[in-house]
């Protein structure tokens, strides 16, 4: 199924997706100050950031990711019994979407792509310390004993970071809305399912899974936002103090 989805996948982008004179990799610079905390800021705002963050923070009432991911290992009702071996096989998926679309997506020069597909590289590298740091500190045991390095996912931070790079591949591309939403949705339900299958395999606890998509999110967002000029998120929030409160905006971009 994992073969076939990248095989179409590949043949439909690059058949008739593909547009001359597109932005793919173009606006590549190096940040200073201002820009890295803009762009930490912006990324942090997002809801692929905080929506799972919340999530995580609410299943720790009264042990609820205990008792989910214990339902979850019991029961197996998406993935069943090869659920491990699923986890991998949607995460290289996860990964083949990515590449495909950047490959595919129109760029001014060589250079721009090699940015463009070097951004995701580079995304996916600082997830893993991130990753590798936080399992060192934490020490969460998995669900399944094996050891203390169930927090937090690495799978569900990889996919996670190569699914929003995926999304930022397509805005280079001349698509249609209904094709572009089908295709991101496609990445994300890819890279959720891959977080999913760890936790019904045993290998991680479901915050685990929330709190590793959220860091590859954030990591993703961050790298666009902070190494490429003009690419902030689709949807975003943004606070700003006033006197006796702040306000919350919703920005929509496109």
């Amino acid at each position: 199924m994992t073969r076939l989805l990248l095989i179409a996948a590949s043949l439909f982008l690059l058949t008739g997706c593909i547009t001359s004179g597109g932005n793919h990799g173009a606006g590549a610079r190096w940040p200073g100050a201002g820009d890295t905390w803009d762009a930490a800021k912006t990324a942090a705002f997002e809801p692929g950031t905080w929506i799972p963050i919340a999530a995580a923070g609410l299943l720790t009432i009264e042990n609820a990711d205990g008792r989910l991911t214990e339902w979850a290992i019991d029961h197996q009702p998406v993935f069943g019994k090869d659920a491990d071996d699923f986890s991998n096989d949607l995460q290289k998926a996860t990964t083949g979407l990515w590449l495909v679309t950047g490959l595919a997506a129109p760029s001014g020069s060589v250079g721009d792509k090699l940015a463009g597909l070097s951004a995701g590289v580079g995304a996916v590298l600082l997830q893993g310390g991130v990753e590798i740091g936080l399992k060192e500190v934490v020490g969460r045991e998995r669900p399944n004993g094996k050891n203390n390095n169930s927090f937090p996912s690495g799978h569900a931070g990889r996919s996670q970071t190569l699914a929003t790079m995926t999304e930022y591949n397509l805005r280079a591309m001349d698509l249609s809305e209904p094709v572009r939403i089908g295709v991101v949705t496609t990445s994300q339900l890819l890279a959720a399912g891959t977080g999913w299958a760890r936790v019904e395999a045993g290998k991680h606890h479901v915050n685990d899974v929330l709190i590793g998509s959220a860091i590859g999110h954030f990591i993703a967002a961050f790298v666009r936002e902070a190494f490429f000029a003009g690419e902030s998120g689709a949807v975003a929030l943004d606070f700003q103090s006033m006197d006796g409160g702040g306000a919350v905006t919703l920005i929509m971009r496109h």
